[in-house]
């Protein structure tokens, strides 16, 4: 950088935070006063007739500004005596004590009384003074003179009514004589006992009597010595209604000061006397006031006063109703006059109009500036002036463009002074137009708050915020346009004097002689104004009474911007005014000293400098007009409710905010700062103007309250408004369409909320009450906790749900984060992961996971594994039926209560994402998986792994072993070898029960073992699951990054070693092909670097260079973090290793055989012992046939044991024999296995004729088949992940060379055949159920359906969410019989016996002998059926 200036240019060049749209009126943060007026002291320096005026001019300035002192003393008066102690008898010993006191406090209040009394006999004597001059003095007054005259009366009328309204002076005056009666603490002499008991007793009557004030002026009045005062008051009255018709005011302060002093004058003027009326003096035209009376018969007084002019008139002695006939006007046509909302469209249409053409011109005068600028820097223009000085002017405005910018400026002070002026009319109105319900109890709010209508409201708002905002455009521009409007005005002024005045004292200077008077004061007023340039007075023709030459060109006016000062403008207006009226055959000058056109001339600049110290004062005159401090002040109702002070709800100003929150009116959002400003008039005004520091103590304590409600309702609104946003966003498309067509006058309910929020929350800087305030800050901070707040409140939902409930809560967290992302574009938020971390307590010190880990863990071992059925099909775990155990219910945190505004923002969509939620609310899958893993990471998957693998582990140590053991022990203890073919199906079926009968009335099987082997395989299934979810997630992540990682699938083989396009690459694989760094992420980051580090004319492109380099390295950061490994790493196949090493310690009691004595086999037995063994792969066997059946329990809970408990429980027993390396001889040897090899050879239905055994065993192998079928499932799924060598057999054992049985296979399978070629009807005859002729395939269990949502509601589309949920009807299998089927035929029944057989038949035949005699000889087994259950594990 090679200047200053270009570092300053690099500087405007940052964009600024908070360089947001203005949303408040003017602030004024140090108040500086370039225009002070020094009120005529200065008018010995000028040389004129009129300097006498201006020492009379200085009196009466003097005594205004104690009359405004006067003003703020009786308005601000609080009663004192109200809060002294009283004497209660005078008995009490400290009596004397509180006279004192009593006297000592209120002595200054009854002093400053006193000089009150005093103050308003001196104005009095002061203004009749000035009358009694004008009539007998032989000059008129100048307007400037009559104007003060018309603000003294304005001031007495005003101090009139004051004390009339303040009680409390009586108060505190009779409090004051009583404690002086009694108090020893008087005047020594008797001489100021007297006087001070005058003086007391003069108050007394000052105070007592009502218009005491006005009745001693208009008794001064009507004295003799002022016999011509009618005519003065007339003339002044007469101006009063010029200037008002003609709308010669700027201020509404002016306007309304006219209104009042008109008909205080006419009252004034009106004698007792009938011959002396008002309504017979000729200067005064009744009609003429009496229509500008029917107008406006309600004017605002000072403060909360107002004052109805026709009270004021019929004060007149001489009052007539039909002269004047202000009271015939009715109420419905004054408001449209004063209510707000009827001129509101034209307001509109002038605010919108002013402002695009104020705005143009200031962009036209910046853009000709900066030309200028341009020009002296490259030297086109000189920079200094010809003596080498640098003018303090600045640049030169074309006289057009500066003449636009003054019409352009009074236009404004026009549109402000009519909009302050209707509103502070309007506030009058309600003020004198109370509200009559009898419901309100307080005075103060029929005047206030139950007396705006909504429409008031709004409409006062937006005038509010139109006259603030205007306001505040136009102070902005104050730097560059007070120099323009100095400059512009000193040369009207120079050429007024210089050049437009040439002719007029070239005539009079040809006759000197005759026209003398008016040439010298023509003179005067060139020498008081002229400028000349250099300082000289140049040499003028003119001044001889000679036309200057045609080569001679008019003086060169000086361009400054140095206006007159305000004593100097005033003499040139009394000048000018006196050539204009003074003129006639009695007056100074003749008619003929002036042609009608010099006249014009001279009435146009006095017209124009009317509003010339108002466009000096450029930024006082504007903050005067917008004063609406008065809309705060209650004074006088306190004064009349005797109250202390009133609530927050009764404040103009907060119920203005209020109603912008509450009534939902979006539009209106950006005008909630305008009322504030109120609070900023009113305390501008208690320390500068009333100067009394208790109103402003009470303007902050009602600020501090109104604005922390402004902020506390704001950013509810706020956090209303973003969740009904983020809400509306995350709803489907399609979903939202089908709740469109249902509801279709609640279409907007389902959209994006309209609102002007980011406007209002984009301030930095508010200005209140002279503090900066940030609004941005103070609402982000009260959102920060609302977000932790309603993400509390989700958990703590989450916390009180079931694990089903993890979708919706997803949806929920995701709406929450929506939101505060949405929130973060506008609002200084804390990052989404410090509040989750907060909330989710995973950085406490007592704990290291979060809530949301613990509970889905808590709920996967609680109640998911214990509590849910696995359906292998669907991949789904839905809720099973109660077994009636204790266990099963789960202890959960109490639900929260229902919150909108923490759910989805409205009823409407609350219910909306309800349906939603439903569909997914009955079942447990993938779906919730992938919700799990979204909210916990990929890091919390270790643990949930970890944990259920620890749980598993303390499961088969302390429960499923010592439950094994038992149902171990149950085996039989005779052989139980697989029965042969030729006993035939059934009769093996109902051998095998037989056997099995000591499990079977186990009373625990089904409520405890089985339970317990459920749980312990749903957890394999739960990691098997867990596995799929995490490579899905993976698999995505992997897509959505390719494109930045430079990993594209199908790449054609362009060097070597390269695959062909058509082979697919894992994306390890495809990850490689693009080595990191050479992304096109890392390339882009590079090439984005070497821009901004680019250095153009001496100056960075970048706007902070030190951060260039973060970006590269974030690239390589992202690049390294989402690439795909070269390493597969599964989590199934952790667990799996996990679960093998948890079954080690099994191995020596599962796996070898044991004989009957208890004693291993010895090594020298190389058989696999398959008759009488107790190995696992068996007793699960047993287990699994048992299952199968409906015993006693699966009859009390009406459901077969498939369906309380899934496919979870074979999962449990398949992981257990896969690791122990018996999946071979449990599919070979298993019980159910066997039934069914038998009935595929010989079925049952050509021996079983009764109805309810084919029942039986129709269901039986429906059922083996889903068991079969999940078995090699779970088999095939272990085996892929961790396969396991199986336990390899001794010997090998081969067929005899001839089968004695063949004869028997044969004839059995030859009737079989004859019998399946037998129709199918045949088997069926008297019973509903037939025969499957085919393998019947599994049938998926189907959760419950999903709960309709509410009433007219439509579900939502599956795309959207996830499929329907399974039913609770499992697998569709048939009724059991009504009771347990019966004992088995006996052994006779099974088939024709062959005499041929040989030994082999002996044996079978024996073992027959055998099976009949066990209920008989054996002894019971050892195993006790009504033996307790193991002890609860202690995990």
């Amino acid at each position: 950088m090679t200047s200053t200036e270009e570092r300053i240019r690099v500087l405007e060049s940052f964009p600024l935070d908070d360089s947001s749209t203005s949303v408040q009126g003017p602030t004024l943060p140090l108040s500086i006063d370039t225009n002070y007026n020094f009120y005529y002291r200065d008018s010995n320096a000028y040389e004129t007739r009129w300097v006498e005026e201006t020492k009379q001019l200085t009196e009466t300035e003097d005594l205004l500004k104690r009359g405004e002192h006067f003003v703020t003393v009786v308005y601000t008066y609080r009663c004192c005596s109200k809060a002294l102690p009283q004497v209660k008898s005078t008995e009490q010993p400290n009596r004397n004590q509180i006279y004192e006191g009593t006297i000592d406090i209120l002595e200054p209040e009854i002093k400053k009384l006193k000089d009150f009394m005093a103050f308003q006999r001196e104005t009095n004597e002061k203004f009749c003074e000035y009358i009694k001059q004008f009539i007998y003095g032989k000059k008129k007054p100048s307007e400037v003179f009559m104007w003060q005259l018309v603000r003294m009366l304005d001031l007495l009328a005003l101090l009139d009514v004051l004390k009339n309204m303040k009680a409390s002076f009586n108060n505190d005056f009779s409090a004051y004589k009583r404690a002086l009666g009694f108090s020893k603490k008087k005047p020594t002499s008797q001489v100021d006992q007297d006087k001070a008991t005058q003086e007391n007793h003069q108050l007394h009557l000052f105070l007592a009597n009502q218009n005491s004030i006005t009745t001693q002026l208009k008794s001064d009045l009507e004295a003799p010595e002022l016999e011509g005062y009618q005519d003065v008051l007339a003339h002044i009255a007469n101006m009063c209604a010029e200037y008002f018709e003609e709308g010669r005011y700027v201020t509404p302060s002016d306007k309304f000061r006219l209104l009042r002093v008109m008909p205080y004058i006419i009252f004034l003027m009106d004698h007792a006397d009938a011959k002396k009326s008002v309504l017979k003096c000729k200067a005064i035209k009744p009609e003429r006031f009496a229509k500008i009376f029917k107008q406006y018969p309600i004017v605002p007084l000072y403060g909360d006063m107002q004052t109805t002019l026709v009270t004021v008139l019929q004060r007149a002695p001489n009052y007539d109703e039909e002269t004047w006939g202000v009271g015939r006007v009715s109420d419905a046509k004054l408001a449209v006059e004063y209510e707000l909302h009827h001129s509101l469209p034209q307001a509109r249409s002038n605010y919108t109009s002013y402002l695009a053409r104020f705005h143009a011109v200031m962009n036209e005068i910046k853009l000709h500036l900066r030309n200028v600028a341009d020009a002296e820097e490259s030297g086109e223009i000189p920079s200094a002036g010809p003596d080498g000085v640098v003018p303090l002017s600045p640049a030169p405005v074309p006289e057009i463009l500066s003449r636009e910018v003054r019409s352009l400026i009074l236009r404004g002070y026009q549109l402000l002074t009519d909009w302050t002026g209707r509103v502070l009319a309007q506030a009058a109105w309600k003020y004198a137009h109370p509200n009559q319900d009898q419901k309100i109890e307080t005075e103060y709010e029929r005047y206030v708050r139950y007396n705006y209508s909504a429409n008031d409201k709004l409409a006062l708002i937006e005038f509010i915020a139109m006259l603030k905002g205007l306001a505040d455009s136009m102070l902005k521009e104050e730097a560059i346009l007070v120099p323009i409007l100095r400059a512009s005005i000193h040369d009207e002024v120079q050429d007024f004097v210089q050049n437009q005045m040439r002719d007029l004292l070239r005539q009079l200077s040809k006759k000197a002689d005759k026209k003398k008077g008016a040439r010298d004061e023509l003179l005067e007023l060139r020498k008081l104004a002229a400028d000349w340039a250099g300082g000289i007075e140049p040499d003028d023709p003119t001044l001889k009474g000679q036309k200057p030459a045609g080569n001679i060109p008019p003086p060169s006016i000086p361009r400054r911007a140095v206006p007159p000062s305000p004593t100097q403008l005033d003499l040139m207006r009394n000048i000018v005014y006196g050539f204009i009226t003074q003129r006639g055959k009695k007056e100074i000058f003749s008619e003929k000293d002036f042609s009608d056109k010099d006249v014009e001339v001279l009435k146009a600049f006095y017209h124009t400098s009317f509003y010339y110290p108002y466009l000096l004062d450029y930024a006082g005159t504007i903050r005067n007009i917008t004063d609406l401090g008065d809309l705060w002040y209650r004074e006088f109702y306190l004064e009349l409710t005797k109250r202390l002070q009133f609530e927050i709800d009764m404040s103009l100003a907060w119920i203005l905010c209020d109603h912008i929150l509450e009534s939902g009116n979006t539009a209106m959002m950006e005008y909630l700062l305008y009322p504030l400003d109120i609070y900023n008039d009113a305390a501008q005004r208690a320390l500068s103007a009333l100067n009394q520091r208790f109103l402003y103590d009470e303007i902050e304590a009602e600020v501090n309250l109104a604005f922390d409600q402004l902020v506390y309702k704001l950013s509810d609104q706020t956090y209303t408004y973003y969740k009904l946003r983020a809400s509306a966003m995350l709803l489907d498309k399609d979903y939202r369409k089908q709740l469109e067509q249902a509801f279709p006058d609640k279409v907007p309910r389902y959209h994006v909320p309209k609102s002007r929020l980011e406007v209002l929350l984009r301030q930095r800087h508010i200005s209140l009450l002279g503090r900066s305030i940030d609004l941005n800050a103070l609402v982000s901070q009260r959102l920060n906790n609302a977000i932790r707040r309603n993400l509390h409140y989700a958990i703590a939902r989450f916390e009180a749900s079931p694990i089903t409930a993890v979708v919706e809560f997803e949806i929920l967290y995701n709406n929450i984060k929506m939101m505060h992302h949405l929130m973060s574009e506008v609002l200084q938020l804390d990052p989404w992961e410090a509040i989750v971390a907060e909330v989710d307590s995973s950085l406490s010190l007592a704990s290291f996971h979060g809530r949301i880990v613990l509970h889905i863990l808590f709920e996967f071992v609680s109640d998911l594994t214990p509590n849910f059925v696995y359906n292998s099909i669907t991949k789904r775990f839905i809720r099973a039926a109660s077994l009636g155990r204790e266990e099963e219910a789960v202890p959960r945190e109490a639900q929260p209560k229902p919150n909108i505004q923490f759910l989805y923002g409205s009823k409407m969509l609350t219910q909306a994402y309800a349906a939603v939620g439903d569909l997914t609310s009955g079942f447990f899958g993938l779906p919730h998986l992938h919700s799990c893993l979204r909210l916990i990471g990929k890091s919390s998957v270790a643990l949930l792994t970890e944990q259920l693998l620890q749980n598993m582990d303390l499961k088969l140590h302390n429960v499923l072993e010592p439950y094994f053991n038992q149902l171990a022990a149950g085996m039989p203890s005779d052989k139980s070898s697989l029965p042969q073919y030729e006993y035939g199906t059934y009769a093996a079926f109902e051998y095998f029960k037989a056997k099995l009968k000591d499990i079977i009335d186990y009373p625990v099987l089904v409520p405890e073992a089985f339970q317990h082997f459920r749980e312990w395989g749903n957890a394999v299934v739960l990691l098997s699951l867990l596995e799929t979810a995490t490579v899905e997630l993976d698999s995505i992540t992997a897509t959505h990054a390719a494109s930045f990682l430079g990993i594209i699938p199908d790449r054609p083989r362009a060097k070597k070693n390269l695959p062909q396009a058509n082979e697919m690459l894992a994306p390890a694989a495809l990850a490689a092909l693009t080595p990191a760094g050479s992304s096109p992420l890392c390339k882009t980051a590079k090439n984005l670097k070497s821009t901004l580090e680019r250095i153009k004319d001496g100056v960075s492109l970048g706007k902070a260079p030190s951060m260039v380099p973060f970006i590269v390295e974030e690239a390589n950061r992202a690049d390294r973090v989402y690439r795909p490994t070269a390493g597969s790493h599964s989590l199934f196949k952790v667990a799996l290793h996990g679960i093998k090493r948890m079954l080690k310690p099994f191995r020596s009691a599962w796996v070898h055989s044991v004989s009957t004595a208890g004693d291993q086999l010895p090594p020298s037995d190389s058989i696999l012992p398959i008759e009488q063994t107790k190995e696992f792969y068996r007793v699960w066997s047993a287990l699994q046939f048992v299952f199968l059946l409906d015993v006693a329990d699966n009859i009390d809970f009406q459901k077969p044991s498939l369906e309380l408990f899934g496919d979870g429980i074979h999962w449990a027993g398949c992981t257990i024999m896969h690791f122990l390396g018996q999946r071979h001889r449990f599919e070979a040897l298993d019980f159910a296995y066997h039934v069914q090899r038998m009935n595929d050879v010989l079925p049952f239905e050509s021996v079983v004729n009764d109805e309810r055994s084919r029942a039986t065993m129709v269901t039986f192998f429906h059922r083996l088949a889903l068991v079969r079928d999940v078995n090699e499932t779970a088999f095939r799924v272990l085996d892929a992940f961790l396969p396991v060598e199986s336990s390899p057999a001794v010997s090998e054992l081969h067929p005899p060379k001839t089968e004695s049985s063949t004869t028997f296979l044969t004839s059995a399978s030859a009737a079989s055949t004859a019998d399946q070629s037998r129709p199918v009807s045949q088997y069926a005859a008297g019973t509903a159920l037939a025969p499957p002729t085919a393998p019947v395939a599994p049938t998926a269990p189907v959760a419950p359906a999903a709960p309709m949502p509410p009433a007219g509601m439509p579900a939502p589309p599956a795309n959207q969410v996830y499929s329907p949920a399974p039913s609770t009807e499992l697998y569709g299998i048939p009724p059991p019989p009504d009771s347990m089927p019966p004992p088995p035929p006996p052994p006779g029944d099974y088939g024709p016996e062959d005499e041929s057989d040989d030994d082999d038949d002996d044996e079978d035949e024996s073992s027959e002998e055998e099976y009949d005699e066990t209920p008989a000889d054996m002894p019971p087994p050892p195993f006790d059926p009504n033996m307790p259950p193991p002890p609860p594990p202690a995990w």
